[in-house]
């Protein structure tokens, strides 16, 4: 991106990236001397995925539809009722969630600890919700394994204990 020119200097807008932290600065350069000012809304790869676990659900889905990236690739488990990879938002959205909110009451996935390695954040917790068809419950444990970059979701991989959500599945 090239600066804009500022009476005898320049200005630039640019996002820094590093360790996992992600956020934007401006850089002015005048009379031979630099001022940048950063956006102090500073976020990790861990802020960004605990973002979409913790708030209530429609604050979760709108959190996370900001964090995908466009290309996005999400595999749910094999042997889970919504297994494949799915890519980007919209196909996302139609084969999980609005199956998940269309077919069960209260699922939820509640997070009991996160792990973080650079650009990848693991959530590990449990399922809890009831089919409606059956109207059975169910507990499960499931790990979240996120990839990120640039501060987006770029992949996401399910892994969980499905035996226990087809027990409640069936009749």
């Amino acid at each position: 991106m090239e600066p804009d020119v500022v009476s005898g200097g320049a200005a630039g807008f640019f996002k820094i990236e590093r360790q996992g932290l992600h956020c934007e600065a401006m850089a002015i350069y005048v009379n031979d001397s630099y001022f940048i000012e950063f956006d102090m809304n500073i976020r990790s790869n861990l802020d960004i995925v605990r973002a979409t676990y913790e708030g209530n659900s429609e604050d979760n889905g709108r959190n996370l539809l900001a964090a995908l990236a466009p290309d996005a690739e999400w595999t749910e488990a094999a042997g889970f009722p919504y297994a494949g990879t799915y890519i980007g938002p919209q196909a996302i959205v139609e084969n999980v969630f609005k199956r998940l909110g269309g077919e069960w009451d209260g699922y939820r996935a509640a997070v009991d600890r996160y792990f973080v390695d650079g650009e990848h954040v693991v959530a590990q917790g449990f399922y809890h919700g009831a089919y409606r068809a059956t109207g059975k419950s169910f507990t499960a444990s499931f790990a979240h394994v996120y990839t990120l970059r640039d501060g987006k979701i770029v992949k996401f991989e399910q892994i969980v204990d499905s035996a226990k959500v087809w027990e409640a599945m069936r009749p």
